[in-house]
């Protein structure tokens, strides 16, 4: 049975009087983050300024080892009272690249990697292969081995790692093969330097403050009535993504409505930890309330569109 706006709009305001919960999306350009890339082929060479993010055991030059590249998202505008309570990282396989074999970013029998957390001060343009920062493999996320030569990984959950940034020092990510001894594996993905702005990393970070204050502003706000649905990006322009927090699959009724009340939009979707996207392009700049319900949950958000 559908739940009348009004009482929608109550669970949006208890919950807003009581805590705070906004999402903090990060999508950098050059200037904004750390970017370091290492080779010990190379072991001299700096590779701040690479348009890549590279984990490969390769050949070059009549010299072969390992790539490793290291990447630091600015978390400072989390406050310092905060719980973080989840996070994910999108990473884009970069089809024009040409290191490896050209156009084949995704390759190998045996090109699984690991992510892992950066321990140790590093400065970007002067991290070479025979000074890099410690890591540690705590909260690891390893990317799977995949044929797929072009394949996108999405949703990257790295809450464990962010968490530990947060509470003991933000140093960043750290890139590798898992097998740093079989030749001709690479996974190759756009960076921060990447002129395709669209398919730069990006990070979701998802957490909540004891705040009583006006939450009309933010990076990225949501308000929700329990954290199991995460709606990002807000403020968005063309497009949201949902989807649940936890590894849960379950078909959703979604509506979406304005402030006053109106309903805008009304569908029915499978929705799963991999988001759904629902396009915004019909809608004008403002501030709307979605609503995600089945038999099982009812949950409410608030987001804004700004162009």
């Amino acid at each position: 049975m559908k739940k009348p706006l009004a009482l929608i709009l109550m669970t949006l305001m208890y919950v807003a009087a009581s805590a705070k919960s906004d999402t903090l999306v990060l999508k950098p350009g050059p200037s904004d983050c750390y970017l370091g890339g290492v080779s010990f082929p190379y072991p001299t060479t700096v590779g701040n300024k690479s348009v890549n993010i590279v984990t490969a055991y390769w050949t070059g030059n009549g010299k072969s080892g390992a790539w490793r590249s290291y990447l630091k998202f600015d978390l400072s505008s989390i406050p310092t009272n905060a719980t973080v309570d989840s996070a994910f990282l999108d990473l884009y396989a970069d089809n024009a690249s040409t290191f490896g074999y050209a156009n084949k970013p995704i390759y190998g029998t045996d090109n699984s990697s690991v992510i892992r957390r950066v321990t140790s001060s590093w400065v970007d343009s002067l991290t070479l292969w025979n000074n890099q920062p410690s890591v540690t493999s705590t909260n690891e996320v390893v990317l799977p081995q995949t044929n797929v030569l072009s394949k996108d990984f999405l949703h990257i959950d790295v809450s464990g790692m962010v968490k530990d940034m947060y509470q003991q020092g933000n140093y960043g990510f750290a890139f590798k093969n898992k097998n740093e001894s079989a030749y001709y594996n690479s996974m190759i993905f756009h960076s921060p330097n990447s002129t395709d702005t669209n398919r730069r990393p990006a990070l979701m970070v998802y957490y909540r403050t004891a705040d009583t204050s006006d939450t009309s502003s933010g990076v990225a706000q949501v308000v929700p009535n329990s954290n199991n649905i995460m709606v990002y990006p807000s403020p968005a322009q063309d497009h949201i993504k949902v989807g649940f927090r936890n590894d849960v699959t379950s078909t959703v009724d979604i509506a979406i409505y304005s402030i006053n009340g109106s309903l805008l939009y009304e569908s029915k979707k499978v929705l799963s930890k991999v988001p759904v996207t629902i396009d915004l392009n019909r809608f004008a700049d403002g501030t709307y309330i979605i609503k995600v319900m089945n038999e099982d949950i009812m949950e409410t958000k608030q987001f804004k569109i700004v162009r």
